[in-house]
């Protein structure tokens, strides 16, 4: 079974979807349009990549070559709203090992494969914050 669900914010449609049958406490990850009084920008620089030789756990004569790479992501939001609001922020990375170096504020957290941010922003504001990350291929 699917439930059509409409998403309000503050009385007004922001959007609709549909959730697919769920079971207690399972999560259903979707979004909803787009807002043009909230604007987004990121911004990701290459700091560092060095390629490495790894054993294969199964044989450690067995050599593969992977690569190490930092990145730095900047993201800025603008809120051009005249009411204050939560952004949560969430960035996939399909990579072999993930690792959170560094956040502005403490504000994003690794979660497996994931960086979700959470921050507040007031009305007709703006926020800068950057996080740090070491990725390593396959």
């Amino acid at each position: 079974m699917f439930i059509s669900c409409i998403i309000r914010e503050l009385d007004h449609i922001v959007g609709e979807t549909v959730l697919p049958n769920l079971a207690a406490k399972d999560k259903h990850e979707f979004s909803v349009g787009q807002d043009a009084e909230v604007i987004y920008t990121e911004n990701v620089t290459m700091i560092s990549s060095k390629p490495f030789q790894e054993a294969v756990a199964s044989n450690s004569a067995n050599m593969q070559s992977r690569t190490q790479t930092v990145y730095k992501i900047d993201v800025q939001v603008k809120n051009f709203k005249t009411r204050s609001m939560k952004i949560e922020y969430k960035q996939l990375f399909y990579y072999q090992k993930l690792e959170l170096i560094k956040s502005t504020n403490d504000i994003c957290v690794q979660n497996g494969s994931s960086i979700k941010c959470k921050l507040a922003l007031n009305a007709n504001d703006e926020q800068v914050y950057s996080y740090t990350v070491e990725l390593v291929n396959n």
